[in-house]
């Protein structure tokens, strides 16, 4: 069968159909991430969860510890308000036992005269 111009043409537009459809592959396959870049990729993905875990841990631990030191201020602040009644109570007694002091003075004076 003789070819003809026609098909010479068509047989190069297929061939720089079949040239750009590899080129595209190849682009492709460039572009694409390889098992050994995916693995790379999962263990920093594995590290920075390792990472963010031991903050979790790190704030959960400093969240105890302020919750005990907000229990502590409160008791302080519990203290210091126990210790002003008391200082209060013990002030009263001091001038309870002043007057009775003053007044035993006035009785015993008023007795020598």
């Amino acid at each position: 069968m003789p070819k003809d111009e026609s098909m010479d043409v068509r047989i190069a537009i297929l061939e720089l159909k079949v040239d750009d459809l590899v080129g595209k592959v190849a682009t492709m396959q460039q572009e694409m991430a390889t098992k050994s870049d995916i693995a790379n990729l999962q263990r920093q993905l594995d590290a920075m969860q390792r990472q963010i875990d031991g903050l979790k841990g790190e704030m959960e631990r400093s969240s105890l510890r302020l919750e005990r030191l907000e229990f502590e201020i409160k008791q302080l602040a519990s203290k210091a308000e126990l210790q002003k009644a008391i200082n209060k109570a013990v002030l009263k007694g001091i001038a309870i036992q002043t007057a009775i002091n003053v007044a035993m003075f006035s009785v015993v004076v008023q007795f020598l005269r």
